[in-house]
């Protein structure tokens, strides 16, 4: 199973509640669906968190909350190669036609990885 969370609301709440609510949902997960592996796919990067005037505290919650994702999953998959400085974006937020055929092959590959890993 994976778990892509997208960053457009990951701002709405404090921090801390994003981290409980995270925390919880992946382990009802794990109770729930036993033998299921839970991939967690990090959030992607972007150029502008919405309602922010300091850029990096998007940035910050993003990585805290992937730590947190990551620490309550099997695997995790990384998107390094997706950024904002790649004309993978339509605007400074959401990818375009190829960025999501790059986000979804990099999905793939990684899946395809686990398959014959286990």
């Amino acid at each position: 199973m994976i778990i892509c969370l997208g960053a457009n609301d990951i701002l709405a709440r404090p921090l801390q509640d994003n981290v409980r609510i995270i925390r919880q949902s992946l382990n009802h997960l794990h109770h729930a669906y036993p033998g299921v592996k839970i991939v967690w796919s990090d959030i992607l990067n972007r150029q502008h968190y919405t309602g922010l005037s300091n850029q990096a505290s998007g940035a910050h919650v993003k990585k805290c909350l992937n730590r947190v994702g990551r620490k309550h999953s099997e695997f995790y998959i990384e998107h390094h190669l997706i950024s904002y400085r790649l004309p993978l974006f339509f605007d400074e937020v959401h990818l375009n036609s190829f960025g999501n055929n790059f986000f979804l092959c990099h999905l793939t590959r990684f899946l395809l990885y686990i398959e014959l890993a286990c």
